[in-house]
């Protein structure tokens, strides 16, 4: 039995139930922000696959090989598509009669998708050669 004038140290049930509360939705914020890093960085790896693969796709290109068209194909999770076309916007606007013929440029752009609506897209100019 307590005495008058005696107190008890310590925490009674509410004050623990409290702070057992908020300890939780402590926790549980910082495994949501855990799990958000997560999906992030994923999601930066997966846009550095595709650019590097876009990259890889510019630099398979030769001055020789270089033709007007399209090719594609798949690897890993990537779709890749590649297109060269000749600009007729960046033709010169006079022709120097001592080149043998106006230098045509290409606009060479390789997409990349993955996932359902995830894409990057890269491009470039390149002398396609000239007129004949």
């Amino acid at each position: 039995m307590r005495r008058a004038g005696e107190s008890q140290s310590g925490f009674t049930l509410m004050e623990t139930l409290v702070a057992l509360a908020i300890t939780a939705v402590a926790v549980v914020a910082v495994l949501e922000l855990f799990g958000g890093s997560l999906r992030v960085a994923r999601a930066a790896g997966d846009h550095l696959g595709a650019t590097l693969l876009a990259d890889a796709k510019l630099s398979e290109l030769t001055l020789d090989a270089l033709q007007e068209g399209t090719t594609e194909g798949t690897e890993g999770d990537y779709h890749w598509t590649r297109r060269v076309t000749a600009d007729p916007t960046l033709l010169p606007h006079e022709v120097d009669p001592a080149t043998p013929g106006p230098i045509r440029l290409a606009r060479v752009s390789v997409e990349v998708s993955w996932g359902r609506s995830r894409r990057v897209e890269l491009v470039t100019l390149r002398p396609l050669g000239s007129e004949k």
